[in-house]
């Protein structure tokens, strides 16, 4: 698809009406910029800043310095590692896939969100002026864990950048010890709070309450297998600084530090707040949140600083930290925690959570099954302008169709790759067969001969790795059709694609 074209399909009520078209503008620039070398340091700069607004939004802009140095570290990665990859775009083209789906199937079935994605419109208990409805809250889930799923990503690479420095620091004759991490103070009585609401909202299958008037997720107990099994999967990740479960810790502790441990600068975020004063000007305000946007208006256009500079007080009896925590931090935000840790966890070694079900966990599924197939506009090798991926945004399609009055999504995805020329194509074929005679990495099928063969490997682990993760029986109802050409042919006159189990024909037009 071209971008004017990928941009046409995403719904504008994702954004807020101010931002809508500001963003849709950002991402055909962005998209338009992919692979001209010359201006990949401002394509970098451009998603960086799209990533930016997007946190500001939810009051986190003041994060987006870590994925200024997450992009600064992965420069370091190329140079030390021939078969790193980027990671900055891809999470880029991770949430916009995301979007892409979410307006296509939405675009006829708004009324179904709940059925299909399991979301609900937030509490009248959630402390903010204004409640998110179903789309403005699925919009806020995604964002959290598109954005955040891969922010720990250099850390899985350490031993490589140790490896890396070391063999530089050889030729002057210099030794160099292991690399250590060591964590903030008392942080794993943090991961242990963290563990503790994932592996409950693992365990309850994001089933509806039905308690109370509002309805809301309801949280397991903490006594059943899953919840225990889960709980042991995720230390064990920690100790190992998988970078999923440890991007699931930085987004919880994060949003903790902004809404929980102190005060918030922007005062409509600022739990239990009861008045504000700046330039001798006191501001009460009312336990009523709808009423805040007017008497807040003033301090909308203040800089960080000056909102520092104002006095507050609180009165923790109106309940708003517990509201916040209750229907917030332990349901949206561990919602997108969850999602972030499971992207990463080995099938192999913990198959008693895979394969997930889509019916259960929507959300997961998807992040896990858009960051498998993100195989384009994707730098790799020794260089950031060294591009060997799919260089043309795929045809991605996406309905809701019905089997005996059950919905059933389907998901079509059409890549087309283009040839990277002959001595390019060589050298890739080389640098494969070098690793399968090195055993540096696991290959099925020993070396091979031509370019062809080495997409087709580089899809047939992709398609293993998907039927893993995720659950396609029959009754599951989600279904996925991925079809591969290399300049419109099939890699050695043979089709490559890939249909889950449960795709079904008879919904086929």
């Amino acid at each position: 698809m071209k971008p004017e074209d990928v941009v046409s399909r995403i719904d504008k009520l994702f954004f807020k009406e101010s931002e809508a078209e500001k963003a849709l503008e950002d991402i055909e620039g962005i998209l338009n910029d992919f692979y001209k070398p010359k201006e990949l340091d401002t394509t970098v700069e451009n998603v960086t800043q799209f990533l930016r607004r997007i946190w500001e939004r939810y009051s986190l802009g003041i994060y987006v310095d870590v994925f200024v140095d997450f992009a600064r570290a992965e420069k370091a990665l190329y140079g030390f590692g021939e078969n790193y990859r980027d990671h900055l775009m891809h999470v880029f083209n991770v949430h916009l896939v995301g979007l892409l789906f979410f307006s296509a199937i939405l675009k006829t079935e708004e009324n179904r969100i709940f059925e299909l994605l399991k979301i609900k419109k937030e509490p009248k208990t959630v402390p903010f002026p204004n409640q998110y409805d179903e789309k403005l809250r699925l919009y806020y889930l995604w964002c959290l864990m598109s954005t955040f799923h891969d922010i720990a990503i250099p850390i899985d690479y350490r031993t490589q950048l140790v490896e890396g420095f070391g063999q530089y620091l050889n030729y002057f004759k210099i030794e160099t010890g292991e690399f250590y991490l060591k964590f903030p103070f008392m942080t794993r009585l943090d991961v242990d709070r963290y563990s503790d609401m994932m592996s409950k909202l693992f365990d309850a299958k994001l089933s509806l309450s039905e308690s109370n008037e509002q309805k809301s997720y309801e949280v397991g107990q903490p006594n059943t297998a899953p919840y225990l099994y889960l709980r042991s999967i995720l230390a064990g990740a920690m100790n190992r600084y998988n970078h999923g479960v440890l991007g699931a810790y930085f987004l919880f502790k994060s949003i903790e530090e902004l809404f929980l441990s102190g005060k918030n600068l922007r005062p409509k975020y600022d739990l239990d707040l009861c008045s504000i004063t700046r330039g001798g000007e006191k501001i009460e305000l009312p336990p009523e949140k709808k009423a805040w946007n007017e008497k807040l208006a003033k301090f909308d256009s203040l800089s960080d600083e000056e909102l520092a500079d104002t006095q507050r007080t609180y009165d923790l009896t109106r309940g708003e930290t517990r509201d916040y925590y209750n229907y917030v931090l332990k349901q949206d935000v561990a919602r997108a925690a969850l999602a972030i840790a499971l992207h990463s966890v080995d099938p192999d070694k913990s198959p008693k959570i895979f394969p997930l079900k889509f019916s259960d966990f929507p959300l997961a599924c998807l992040l896990i099954l858009f960051d498998e197939l993100q195989e384009f506009y994707r730098p790799e090798g020794l260089e950031l302008t060294e591009v060997v991926r799919c260089r043309k945004f795929p045809d991605i399609d996406s309905t809701v169709e019905f089997l005996n009055g059950k919905p059933r999504i389907k998901i079509r995805a059409s890549y087309d790759l283009q040839r990277p020329g002959k001595k390019r194509e060589e050298m890739l074929v080389s640098k494969y067969n070098g690793c399968v005679r090195k055993s540096t990495f696991k290959a099925n099928g020993g070396t091979i001969g031509n370019y062809d063969k080495l997409v087709r490997l580089t899809w047939d682990h992709i398609f293993k790795t998907i039927k893993k993760k995720i659950d396609f029986r029959t009754e599951e109802p989600l279904e996925i059709y991925v079809k591969v050409t290399i300049e419109g042919m099939d890699p050695d006159g043979d089709p490559l694609e890939h249909r889950s189990s449960n795709w079904n024909h008879s919904l086929d037009t």
